[in-house]
């Protein structure tokens, strides 16, 4: 063995770190290092932070004078660390297309639903818009009672000289015309099916006299005498076998809508002008002069009695959900929305300058058509009274108005003769 190797193999044993093959110090530096002056110094304080290894081998100093090595900060060599590491970024990688998918959805949803609005928009002219005008046949300067089949698919209309037409809503051709005898219609009321109609007439003979048509046909299928004066309101109950209708005779009597036997006689305080059926049949809003009273229509009593218009009240119309009735003065332009339950007035709606003649809630409850003397049909917020919109389509007074099924469409009759349906959102 040679000098060499012997004096290696003599080298006292040393703590073993792993060199980094990549540090090859300069061959001066190995030079410096080396020399015995650099050997009895101790290194700077600032390189003993310096993360480096010299190979070790014969003539270099003790490994104690290295720099001491720095916490590692590479990834391990561990095989399950690399598991680890990969089962992270399948992880990361997963939740990362989850959520641009879950954004990518919404932003889809957000368009296509910004393009329906903007197209529907575009779909419908504006509030107001005539759709159709019809004249009456007869030249004859007379309103109808208008009333929207259960689809929509139908207009129905009785004018107070006795013509009667129905219209198919999505040609506008006319189904039928026919007349009625005896003139000056008023009221008139509509079955919920539109399969009849009842009336009662100033011009009759027979005073008092209620008359059941088959709107089909034409002909009169049933008559009710009961009351001993003049009739002031009818109305068909919501499921159609009963028909209530008052009078001068200060009664309110309901009636068997097919064979014309009375089922119950309200006594009321004064003559009733106006009767409305709430939407579940179970009770009766009745107006006189006086008052406005809402009674069970089983027994006949008395739940609720509302004070409100000096001079009395025309109209009445129950909210579609039955918590709320709207009424319409006899001489004053107001009307007021009033709780049903317990009689507390909610909102007053100033926007007619004359008499409101009738009074109809949107399907949805929310707002509100009046029609009225000052020659204009109103739709407001049932809520604030807010107006919403003012028709001006007619030239005389608005004896009609009713909402369409769905909502989008208004039709209004005036004195004049004139039925249009005009847009109402």
């Amino acid at each position: 063995m040679s000098d060499q190797q012997e004096q290696a193999a003599q080298w006292p044993p040393q703590q073993q770190f792993q060199q980094p093959p990549y540090y090859q110090p300069q061959r001066d530096q190995q030079k410096l290092y080396n020399s015995p002056s650099v050997q009895n110094t101790p290194l700077p304080q600032h390189q003993s932070q310096q993360s480096y290894y010299l190979p070790q081998g014969p003539g270099q100093f003790p490994t104690e004078w290295l720099p001491s090595p720095t916490t590692s900060t590479s990834v391990p060599n561990h095989p399950s660390s690399y598991r680890l590491s990969a089962r992270k970024l399948i992880l990361y990688t997963a939740i990362g297309i989850l959520f641009l998918g879950i954004i990518g959805s919404l932003t889809k949803v957000y368009i296509d639903s910004h393009q329906e609005t903007t197209s529907s928009q575009s779909a419908f002219p504006s509030i107001g818009t005539d759709l159709q005008s019809f004249y009456s046949p007869t030249g004859a300067t007379s309103s109808g009672y208008l009333a929207w089949s259960q689809d929509g698919t139908r207009l129905y209309s009785v004018r107070m000289n006795g013509t009667v037409q129905i219209w198919n809503t999505t040609t506008w051709n006319n189904r039928l015309t026919y007349e009625i005898p005896f003139n000056v219609l008023m009221p008139v009321s509509w079955s919920p099916d539109r399969q009849y109609f009842a009336t009662s007439s100033i011009m009759d003979p027979q005073h008092g006299i209620v008359r059941v048509w088959n709107t089909l046909s034409g002909e009169e299928v049933l008559t009710y005498q009961v009351h001993s004066y003049g009739v002031n309101a009818i109305a068909w109950s919501p499921d159609g076998t009963r028909i209530a209708s008052s009078g001068y005779d200060q009664t309110v009597q309901i009636w068997d809508a097919t064979s014309g036997n009375t089922i119950l006689t309200y006594y009321s305080d004064s003559a009733v002008w106006a009767i409305a059926w709430s939407p579940d049949g179970t009770r009766i809003a009745s107006a006189s002069k006086k008052s406005i009273e809402v009674w069970d229509v089983t027994t006949g009593h008395t739940l609720l009695t509302y004070h409100s218009h000096p001079d009395g009240t025309f109209r009445l119309a129950w909210s579609p959900n039955g918590k709320y009735v709207a009424s319409v003065g006899l001489k004053d332009p107001t009307v007021q929305i009033w709780d049903a339950t317990n009689g507390n007035q909610l909102v007053t709606y100033h926007g007619h300058t004359e008499t409101v003649m009738d009074i109809a809630w949107s399907p949805d409850g929310r707002s509100i058509v009046t029609s009225s003397d000052d020659k204009t049909a109103q739709i407001w917020n049932a809520l604030t009274g807010k107006n919403i919109y003012t028709y001006h389509g007619h030239s005389s007074v608005v004896a009609d108005a009713i909402w369409s099924p769905d909502g989008r469409f208004i039709a209004s009759s005036a004195s004049d003769g004139t039925l249009k349906v005009w847009w109402a959102v």
